[in-house]
């Protein structure tokens, strides 16, 4: 799932608990389906957490070949130096 779609799946799953928070406030607690509430404040959580995790890999696999490469770039001509 990309990025831009998961952030709008996210949005949309944040307003749909808002406008039943509000429904909830504006009817009253007997027809509030609070079961559904709870259900889709866990899956917002979850799926936080997933995708947080999941930013937090790419960056390092992204990052750290980066850098394994210009320092092994930097190695490289110190020895081709040392060599001529």
């Amino acid at each position: 799932m990309t990025d831009r779609r998961f952030y709008l799946l996210l949005t949309l799953l944040v307003l749909a608990l808002a406008a039943g928070e509000v429904f909830y406030a504006m009817v009253g607690p007997l027809s509030a389906p609070t079961h559904q509430v709870d259900e889709l404040s866990n899956q917002l959580i979850w799926e936080t957490r997933i995708f947080e995790d999941r930013r937090r890999v790419i960056k390092f696999v992204c990052e750290v070949p980066t850098a394994i490469d210009q320092r092994l770039f930097a190695l490289g001509r110190v020895i081709q130096q040392e060599m001529e």
